[in-house]
């Protein structure tokens, strides 16, 4: 018998092309509050997980995200539960897919496509994804945008590290603070300018910033360099010249960021 994965293509614009994909044999039995980690593939190859706790009953399967906020926001992921209607109790075909967010009362359709996927299809995943990709950034519009975003954030921190000060360009990159989901993400507010070496342990949240001091923190491994012992706890974010909430950091998204960053180095003193 063939196996086969749930594959939930998003449509929504914040999310629009991103993929879930969870194994089917998770709903063949009902279950309550099961810890669940699934691939989670962005429409230009990007390749993350999300962590939920899984109940399934009858025709109904809720996916919550809620509970893994600090791995799933450090994912870029979305907060919570997403419910699965089957076509029947066998749970061999899905009818509908609901969502409702963490800050909302009451589910409501999700514009999501949901296709079962024998799982010899999907056994080089990324084979497809890297082909999308290409496909992705042969389109001018897409690459354009992404050249915008870097341009702006420039602009906005004129040039230099919002850290370091570092003015040499080449050595400079445009950051996101929430990880990039689609257009939506490259907002001014949603970025920073920092020295190359600085983004990656910002992505890989071996730094961040606190959001009351905004006092930039690097993690035990990181402080064991000189140079990030000497910023760490000293060196505050450098913020725009310009006062609107629209071109400054978003404070929410540096608090998802904090928050991830202080789960990751609980056992050290960051």
């Amino acid at each position: 018998m063939k196996r086969h994965a749930l594959v939930l293509t998003w449509l929504e614009r914040e999310c629009d092309g991103w993929q879930d994909i969870l194994p089917w044999a998770l709903f063949d039995r009902e279950v309550s509050g099961q810890v669940v980690t699934h691939d989670a593939h962005g429409p230009v190859a990007a390749r993350d997980q999300a962590k939920c706790r899984l109940s399934v009953r009858g025709r109904v399967a809720d996916l919550n995200y809620i509970p893994f906020r600090c791995f799933n926001e450090a994912q870029g992921m979305d907060l919570g539960v997403l419910r699965l209607r089957f076509a029947d109790s066998s749970r061999q075909a899905i009818s509908r897919v609901e969502w409702r967010h963490v800050e909302d009362d009451a589910f409501s359709v999700a514009r999501v496509t949901a296709e079962r996927v024998p799982l010899h299809r999907l056994a080089q995943p990324y084979d497809v994804l890297r082909k999308r990709a290409t496909r992705v950034r042969a389109e001018p519009g897409v690459r354009s945008g992404q050249l915008e975003f870097r341009r702006r954030i420039k602009l906005i921190y004129d040039g230099r590290c919002c850290v370091t000060g570092c003015d040499v360009v080449d050595a400079l990159d445009a950051c996101h603070i929430d990880a990039h989901r689609g257009a939506s993400s490259d907002k001014p507010h949603n970025g920073l300018l920092l020295r190359t070496d600085l983004h990656t342990l910002f992505d890989k949240n071996m730094m961040a910033f606190d959001p009351q001091t905004l006092r930039v923190h690097f993690c035990a491994e990181a402080r064991t360099w000189p140079e990030y012992a000497h910023l760490h706890r000293r060196v505050r974010l450098r913020l725009p010249r310009d006062r609107n909430p629209l071109v400054r950091p978003s404070v929410k998204a540096l608090e998802r960021r904090w928050r991830a960053f202080k789960e990751l180095d609980k056992y050290g003193d960051g």
